[in-house]
């Protein structure tokens, strides 16, 4: 079994198409250089999706031990996902990452706060 692949895309179009399938247009946050790089390996290949309104969790799959501490996101990583969902969930009244730039700088201004 391959590496799995998992980031949080908006689904901006669906249209159907000549051949009864359906296209998607997706867009995902900023990708890291390694997440592109894999995106970008893709292309052009039948890949398998799995698509829900929250990040896919270890529990929700079986997959070994193994892989899923290979996978494992960092802290900034699970921020970033946990804003994007306070962001979808919320009236988006900016892009996402405006609004991810300016809870990260609240979060930085309350720490400095608490500093001698």
């Amino acid at each position: 079994m391959s590496n799995l692949f998992q980031v949080p895309v908006i689904i901006e179009k669906i249209e159907s198409m000549a051949d009864r399938g359906w296209g998607l247009k997706l867009h995902t946050r900023e990708l890291t250089p390694p997440e592109a790089g894999l995106l970008s390996s893709l292309k052009g290949k039948e890949v398998w999706a799995v698509m829900a309104e929250r990040e896919i969790l270890p529990e929700d799959i079986q997959v070994t031990k193994e892989r899923v501490e290979r996978g494992e996101k960092t802290p900034s990583q699970r921020l970033r996902a946990v804003l994007f969902v306070l962001w979808e969930q919320t009236e988006k009244t900016s892009d996402f990452d405006t609004f991810y730039r300016q809870k990260v700088e609240q979060f930085i201004d309350k720490i400095k706060e608490k500093l001698d």
